[in-house]
């Protein structure tokens, strides 16, 4: 089984499982490291909501780093018992889990934040950002304290999705990830 690990905080150098299938790409490590640098104390202060989550290693960087509270939505189902495996395996208590298609459930994912804003992080397959924006921009903006956008480098995301302005891209090889707001 292939591995990854939590790169700081509470759980720090922990093992989070990868699923076994080909459709689940992980989050590099210097990646996760960037959006959490870029986040800093703000991750402690907002819910979490990890869309396509895959094994969670985003989410789960959140919740080491303090985040009290993180929803993954996830449909495969090989990918789905990794996450739980994972959740449990750190004993992280603050998880839920939403499993079927991200782009049905995610309405399901704002209700359970119950009116308070969360950082939304989106890493869906590569192929697919356009649908992924619409997704985006359908987030009601009294439910997203930011968006945040891991895509192919090829990909132009526009400057506008919904009410957020892109307030800034980092680039990291085929990957580039892109952070909106619409409070700066």
């Amino acid at each position: 089984m292939n591995f990854t690990r939590v790169i700081a905080g509470r759980y720090k150098g922990r093992k989070i499982a990868l699923p076994k299938n080909e459709l689940t790409r992980p989050t590099k490590s210097i990646v996760r490291e960037s959006i959490f640098d870029t986040l800093s104390d703000e991750v402690s202060s907002y819910p979490f909501v990890e869309l396509f989550a895959g094994s969670g290693s985003v989410g789960l960087e959140a919740a080491s780093r303090g985040c009290e509270e993180v929803i993954f939505l996830e449909r495969d189902p090989a990918a789905l018992r990794t996450l739980e495996e994972n959740i449990r395996s750190l004993g992280f208590g603050g998880a839920k889990v939403i499993a079927g298609d991200t782009f049905k459930t995610a309405r399901e994912a704002v209700d359970l934040l119950q009116k308070r804003r969360a950082w939304f992080y989106c890493d869906a397959p590569f192929g697919i950002e356009a649908q992924t924006q619409t997704l985006l921009a359908a987030i009601p903006p009294d439910a997203a304290r930011g968006v945040i956008v891991e895509h192919i480098s090829s990909y132009k995301p526009p400057h506008v999705s919904g009410c957020r302005d892109l307030v800034k891209q980092r680039r990291f090889g085929r990957t580039t990830i892109s952070y909106y707001r619409d409070d700066i």
